[in-house]
């Protein structure tokens, strides 16, 4: 599949998206936005506070070389217009890390849940532990899926991890004193 791809995708693989749609309003008028809106946030995101990109620039994936981080800033450009530029992205990043305390933050009320065999998770926080806070590492899971309703046939990690998770949402809503009583 990769060759294939590789050998007929050529440009019209990675610009249909974007060929008929090259911004956001063109995307409102042919009446699509409702449906993407969500795709276009966690881009608008992607683009001015994380900077984080998934390429294959290493030439081991199915799509060669050719999801390059360049591709990414051209896509944000395309989509949110001209003014969404390498430095623009930079900038957001760095004051993302700023505010946020880059891989030490210094937060409160969070819940960091990753999979052990998500590579994603390299870019998370995975060790972390403070009075109302903490990291956590499903065994042996690729995806998080964690915010999911917990059933009975979720695997004991997660159902430890659901736990947890649980238990420090009712402390941060009782501000640590114990389950509210309204």
């Amino acid at each position: 599949m990769g060759n294939t791809i590789r050998t007929f995708g050529h440009d019209d693989c990675f610009g249909v998206i974007w060929r008929g749609f090259r911004t956001a309003e063109n995307l409102v008028d042919a009446g699509l936005y409702d449906r993407i809106s969500e795709m276009f946030r966690s881009l608008y995101q992607l683009c001015t506070e994380f900077g984080w990109f998934l390429t294959s620039s290493t030439g081991d994936s199915p799509f060669g070389t050719r999801i390059t981080y360049r591709y990414f800033l051209e896509t944000c450009r395309a989509v949110f217009g001209d003014w969404m530029t390498e430095d623009i992205v930079y900038e957001g990043v760095r004051l993302t890390n700023l505010h946020f305390g880059a891989d030490d933050p210094r937060v409160t009320n969070v819940v960091f849940v990753n999979a052990e065999f998500d590579p994603t998770r390299l870019l998370s926080i995975t060790n972390y532990t403070n009075t109302f806070a903490n990291a956590f590492v499903i065994d042996r899971a690729v995806v998080a899926l964690d915010w999911m309703t917990p059933t009975d046939n979720d695997p004991e990690a997660m159902q430890r991890i659901q736990q947890e998770i649980e238990f420090y949402i009712n402390l941060w809503v009782t501000d640590g004193f114990g389950p509210r009583s309204d």
